[in-house]
């Protein structure tokens, strides 16, 4: 899997600045995240966690998730050794604060010892970008999120340059024009990811 440095490389060489003498390590480290966040919108990292109620009640506090993105499927009571798993239509899922926070609609209510399995998504992560240890990408993508962090570097330089004195409005200009169109090829792609295709 690319971790931090290996992205960094790429995107450099997509930016035409291999040596990095243009683009500082902060730049391409906040294009990278925002290229990460679209991304895992769109093809989010699926998680699947095993809950054992602790308190008998419907609403349940999921402790062990502490950030998601989405909650997909939700299959109560789950038994591991079970062929066929019960999966709900009636449950709402939010943020307390600190956890994901389950309103279980089903007609049993939720006892102490008992498994609830959740099916949810949370964002993607690159080893060593914001001290995640860990890259959970496909490496398949790896060229599209390198395409989409080039994009938003070039965005990112280009407003830069506009508050520097003496830099020419054409070469800013033009590496705006350059990073809107990347932007557009990025989010194209990830429209036809989200439409199942790769």
């Amino acid at each position: 899997m690319t971790d931090l440095a290996g992205f960094r490389t790429r995107i450099l060489a997509l930016l035409g600045d291999p040596a990095g003498a243009r683009y500082t390590n902060a730049t391409l480290d906040e294009a990278l995240s925002q290229a990460l966040e679209e991304f895992s919108v769109t093809v989010p990292n699926l998680i699947i966690e095993e809950f054992t109620v602790v308190t008998t009640g419907r609403e349940q506090l999921i402790t062990t998730v502490p950030s998601f993105l989405n909650v997909l499927q939700v299959v109560y009571p789950y038994n591991g050794t079970a062929t066929e798993q019960t999966l709900l239509d009636a449950f709402y899922a939010w943020h307390d604060g600190e956890y994901l926070a389950l309103y279980i609609g089903s007609p049993a209510v939720p006892a102490a010892g008992e498994v609830i399995q959740i099916y949810y998504t949370i964002p993607h992560t690159v080893e060593n970008l914001n001290s995640a240890v860990a890259t959970t990408i496909n490496p398949a993508h790896d060229g599209l999120l390198s395409q989409g962090a080039s994009a938003f570097s070039a965005l990112l330089r280009a407003a830069q340059m506009v508050e520097t004195p003496g830099k020419r409005l054409e070469d800013t200009t033009n590496l705006q024009k350059w990073g809107q169109e990347q932007r557009s090829h990025f989010t194209s792609s990830l429209r036809l990811l989200a439409n199942g295709h790769t």
